[in-house]
């Protein structure tokens, strides 16, 4: 009986099977694409007029994908190494001196990137809102009255994305604080949970400043000072994002916030739960 050609040539078996992986692979994550900003003037004018304000974005990117990626690969080893190794790179050094440019997020957590494609697209696509509406309300080439529909329009061009978007509906803390596996991150890693959330502090606090005149870089330089010096954060709970950014509330630029609120919802139930369509369910509700 003649022998299977695959047999005979082992490695023609081990090409086929890399390439029957790869294609199935694929297939789930050509759903949850990448794609780039909005092509626009404003386009990088927050990184030019705030480059260190910039560049701790950048860093914290970093100690987002980390989080992911250890919670999915190490559960049982997640928490001591967040708490400690980790930590203490991010602030001692990655703060330091953080990165001129955003990082791959894939480079950072592939394994969970593959694990749940639609969850990294999810953050990643958020994020890049956020920068983009950023660079809008730092360029002062753009008037101050047409400021709020231009950001209108990078809002309808994240929309536009219907299975990576975040909904704009507002969520309460109940979507965080209220399922059976909720604070159980946040008990077993309080230092990392607090880098997370003065991340997002960070993040909406920059709409502020830029809406009232002050600096971002003044604003992201007093609190990563803070952090280094005292190791300890200013945050260690999920802040109400109407009490940071008072002033953006009630015009279009709050449609970011309520992104940025969804979001939040997000990482608590994306980081701690096992049911993928769980997670997407209420993130996109």
């Amino acid at each position: 009986m003649t022998r299977s050609r695959f047999v005979r040539h082992p490695a023609l078996l081990a090409v086929a099977l890399g390439l029957t992986t790869a294609l199935v692979e694929g297939c789930s994550a050509n759903a949850y694409y990448s794609q780039s900003y909005l092509p626009a003037d404003h386009n990088q004018a927050f990184r030019d007029r705030y480059p260190r304000a910039d560049r701790f974005f950048n860093a914290f990117d970093y100690g987002h994908a980390r989080l992911s990626e250890l919670l999915y690969t190490q559960p049982d080893e997640a928490a001591t190494r967040l708490e400690h190794q980790e930590f203490d790179w991010i602030v001692k050094r990655l703060l330091v001196d953080p990165p001129k440019l955003p990082l791959d997020g894939e480079a950072i957590e592939p394994s969970f990137s593959r694990f749940a494609p639609e969850v990294h697209e999810m953050f990643e696509w958020s994020h890049m809102l956020h920068r983009q509406v950023y660079d809008i309300l730092a360029d002062d080439r753009i008037p101050p009255d047409r400021k709020d529909d231009e950001v209108a329009r990078v809002v309808r061009y994240y929309r536009s994305r219907h299975q990576v978007a975040f909904s704009t509906t507002p969520k309460d803390m109940a979507l965080m604080d209220g399922q059976p596996y909720s604070g159980a991150f946040r008990a077993k890693a309080p230092k990392f949970n607090g880098l997370i959330w003065a991340y997002h502090w960070m993040q909406v606090a920059v709409y502020e400043a830029l809406l009232t005149g002050h600096t971002p870089e003044q604003l992201a330089g007093r609190e990563v000072d803070r952090l280094r010096r005292r190791r300890r954060l200013p945050v260690e709970v999920a802040l109400d994002h109407r009490d940071v950014v008072p002033r953006v509330r009630g015009r279009v630029a709050v449609h970011g916030i309520v992104v940025e609120d969804a979001e939040n919802g997000g990482h608590g139930t994306t980081l701690l739960s096992d049911a993928r369509g769980e997670r997407l369910e209420s993130a996109s509700t």
